[in-house]
């Protein structure tokens, strides 16, 4: 039974509104959470797309379903009270929705854990998913992914008391990690004198450090700054470089799926040169003190 949790940030979100292409009429769209000023993205009401295309089905249907974590604060969080979603990947889903010619409301959210984001794909669960989703090459056997959106360095989070400052200090210690993650792998290639834990989610992980059943935690240091500055000061986060290569994030979508990829990299391109990716950042990352970084360069393939 776990005996403390550690609090998850919720953060409001604030988005400008995305450049239109010259085909497209827009109009705006309110995704207020009732906390803050509401998120608002610009609708392409008028967008037109290929012929049989993925965004031709989505726009026809009127809706999306994207798969994303409802654990992490500042990425994706699902606030138990009420329902709302927030976080960076959920900004994410709205800019592409937007761009589809969708709404917020027009959005179904379900959540994604790391070890079920390519069965989700494949067996058609999700259209998408945005969820501190690592682009690797053993991934993209499987599915395909259009970015990266967002790079970060895998790090430590570590009681406020405790001792272990290095990797060097993880001997003989839990280290916990999401099942099925890059993060868990990461665990047994880089520091294999350490034992790893392997969980459904990285709450349950910062539960268990909580706790004292763990010693660490580890993933994306992205994540890990959230959980830690709504932590009341129990939690430390140490920026250890767990990984020398830093993660990159990616949309994950069907495999052969080669136009629809094409499409939500230029939308990203398009998000990060009219600000509305700065933005996004600065709503829901930034909450923890950290400035909108220059965003990666897409990797078309």
């Amino acid at each position: 039974m776990r005996t403390k949790h550690i609090a998850a940030m919720t953060v409001s979100a604030v988005l400008g509104a995305a450049a239109l292409s010259a085909c497209s009429s827009a109009k705006k769209a309110d995704g207020s959470d009732g906390k803050g000023p509401a998120p608002s993205v610009t609708v392409a009401t008028s967008a037109s797309f290929p012929a049989g295309s993925t965004m031709e089905k989505l726009n026809k249907a009127g809706k999306i379903t994207i798969g994303i974590k409802i654990d992490q604060p500042g990425i994706g969080l699902k606030d138990p009270a009420g329902g709302k979603y927030t976080g960076f990947d959920v900004e994410i889903g709205k800019i592409i929705a937007a761009d589809l010619g969708l709404k917020p409301d027009q959005i179904n959210f379900v959540e994604a854990v790391s070890a079920n984001r390519e069965t989700f794909i494949q067996n058609g669960t999700v259209d998408i998913v945005i969820a501190s989703y690592s682009i690797t090459d053993t991934r993209k056997q499987k599915v395909s992914f259009a970015g990266p959106y967002l790079e970060t360095d895998q790090d430590l989070l570590v009681a406020k008391d405790s001792k272990i400052a290095a990797l060097g200090d993880l001997a003989g210690k839990k280290v916990c990690s999401a099942k099925g993650s890059t993060s868990f792998k990461n665990i047994q290639t880089n520091i294999p004198q350490a034992t790893a834990v392997g969980l459904d989610t990285y709450s349950q992980c910062v539960d268990q450090l909580g706790t004292g059943q763990v010693d660490a935690v580890t993933t994306d240091g992205a994540i890990l700054q959230g959980y830690a500055a709504k932590s009341s000061g129990q939690l430390k986060y140490l920026p250890v470089s767990v990984n020398p290569e830093k993660q990159k994030y990616g949309i994950g979508l069907g495999k052969d799926d080669a136009a629809f990829r094409g499409w939500l990299d230029d939308q990203l391109t398009k998000a990060y040169g009219d600000g509305t990716w700065a933005q996004a950042y600065n709503a829901t990352l930034g909450q923890a003190g950290t400035a909108a970084p220059t965003p990666p360069a897409v990797e078309k393939y």
